[in-house]
């Protein structure tokens, strides 16, 4: 389906996902990712991961593209917050409208 990016397929949902080299490791990134099933339309999701020492407990992002007026997005689900080893993270994923 798409040339340049790396796929994973999960066998138990039956999705592929399409995403970007730098996603996969654990450093703070955003970047846009693609589902895919068997049959049906492809669907995109963005992802912002914030990853350090500190936590910073994100409730919303200031987001800028371009020359667009910055929006505040305020996240539809939760924010996840993990930690191992001395860092932590925060990850926002969803439904990218």
């Amino acid at each position: 389906m798409v040339t340049g990016l790396n796929s994973q397929t999960d066998d138990i949902e039956g999705t592929t996902w399409y995403s970007p080299d730098p996603a996969h490791n654990y450093k703070t990134a955003v970047y846009l990712y693609i589902g895919q099933k068997q049959t049906g339309q492809p669907w995109l999701r963005w992802k912002i991961r914030y990853y350090g020492k500190d936590w910073l407990f994100i409730r919303r992002y200031r987001v800028k593209i371009d020359d667009a007026e910055a929006v505040t997005v305020l996240p539809t689900g939760e924010i996840k917050r993990d930690n191992s080893g001395g860092s932590v993270w925060e990850t926002f994923d969803e439904l990218a409208d």
